[in-house]
């Protein structure tokens, strides 16, 4: 591994690390001091509220300023923040909440800026694949981690004491940015006026006149809301199955995110990949493990070691497809989307994508309660299969060499 991709390892592994188990923390500190889910599901509601809100400025914003100096602010912010809330007396509701936003901004500055920044930061496209899998790996391997370390955690240091570790650990992150070479900047000033022309809604009707970039964007959103079939479905299965069976459903779950991990490392050491085929394929994947979980529940198996072993594997395949496409798709979307509507874009993407979590879990859970499970999977992943095959037209007007720019 070169040095640029051990700083880009660095930054990633120190900037989750912390930050991941601390925002767990918080939230269960919360829960275990005032004794009130409201105030448990407040916190993160309002935190996430303001995310979204804020998505659309800070991706503008990522568009129009030095991608370094802005990655160099997240960090400073973050920093002040927790100084902030380590110095000062008060550790009420309020204060935790104003914490989580706070660090919930600027962990979006942070992340939207860097995916703006692969194309001026790698080589080639091979590394471009590199980098972000060493993003997707590491921020899967510690969504595992995080939560029982957090747990762990708490039994023996208070809040206040851990942000001081978050501290120590994002100004490591920031000498690390600090020594990172970007190559371009969007900081020219002539360019810098132009850019200030270019309004959000320009961007949005940009990208829905390019057929294969809205078709990458609706596939990654709408795999989102599909998911929550899996999310809500399988927990709901394992309850009503096997009486709530807690170690079966921890094995179960850890299928998933392993695949995605899996996943994330091979992709960074093949040599080439083809777009197109691989979204086909891997999304295929994605919507086959789907119906055969359904296919399962649909069953209706007793044999607790034939579920596990099986929901483990379709677990690993859903992850493995998932991890496989995402890399790919987003070295792209960076190569081929010019640098001043990066961060637009990709903040439109995560808007959608949170919008849709929420609803697809709601309407999920409605659904669960008065349908089959089985056949709830089965029909979910046949959509999905349907919309994949669909979407596939619009790939075949995709040009090797068209470069999508403004």
């Amino acid at each position: 591994m070169n040095t640029k991709l051990v700083k880009i390892f660095s930054i990633f592994l120190f900037g989750n690390l912390t930050s991941q188990a601390l925002s767990y923390m918080i939230d269960w500190h919360v829960l275990r001091e005032t004794g009130h889910a409201t105030d448990f599901a407040l916190i993160i509601m309002l935190s996430s509220l303001v995310a979204l809100i804020a998505m659309p400025f800070i991706g503008t914003l990522v568009d129009r300023k030095n991608h370094k100096h802005l990655l160099l602010v997240a960090q400073i912010f973050e920093i002040v923040s927790l100084l902030i809330f380590f110095i000062q007396p008060y550790h009420n509701l309020v204060v935790y909440i104003l914490l989580t936003i706070a660090l919930s901004l600027a962990n979006i500055l942070f992340l939207l800026t860097m995916f703006a920044s692969v194309a001026e930061i790698a080589d080639n496209d091979e590394e471009m694949m590199k980098i972000n899998g060493i993003q997707q790996g590491i921020s899967t391997t510690f969504s595992i981690i995080a939560p029982p370390l957090a747990g762990f955690l708490l039994v023996f240091v208070s809040v206040r004491f851990f942000a001081l570790i978050e501290i120590f650990s994002a100004v490591l992150v920031l000498f690390v940015t600090l020594s990172l070479t970007i190559k371009k900047t969007t900081a020219a000033t002539a360019q810098a006026s132009s850019d200030e022309k270019i309004s959000f809604h320009d961007v949005l009707r940009f990208l829905f006149q390019k057929q294969l970039i809205l078709s990458l964007m609706l596939v990654m959103v709408s795999l989102n809301f599909i998911l929550a079939a899996v999310n809500i479905g399988i927990p709901y299965f394992i309850t009503h199955q096997f009486a709530g069976n807690t170690k079966l459903l921890g094995i179960i779950e850890t299928g998933l995110p392993i695949g995605m991990i899996l996943a994330s490392f091979i992709s960074q050491h093949l040599k080439k990949i083809h777009l197109l085929d691989t979204l086909r394929i891997s999304y295929s994947l994605v919507a086959l493990s789907i119906i055969l979980f359904g296919v399962f529940a649909f069953l209706d198996v007793r044999n607790i070691i034939f579920i596990a072993l099986t929901f483990l594997l379709c677990g690993l395949v859903l992850g493995a497809g998932q991890g496989v496409s995402q890399i790919p798709m987003l070295t792209f979307l960076q190569k081929n989307i010019s640098e001043k509507i990066q961060g637009r874009t990709f903040s439109i993407i995560d808007t959608f994508a949170q919008i849709l979590v929420p609803i697809g879990l709601l309407m999920y859970g409605f659904v669960y309660d008065h349908l089959n499970s089985g056949s709830i999977l089965i029909v979910s992943g046949l959509v999905l299969l349907l919309f994949i095959i669909f979407i596939s037209k619009n790939f075949k007007n995709y040009k090797k060499d068209d470069r999508y720019d403004f």
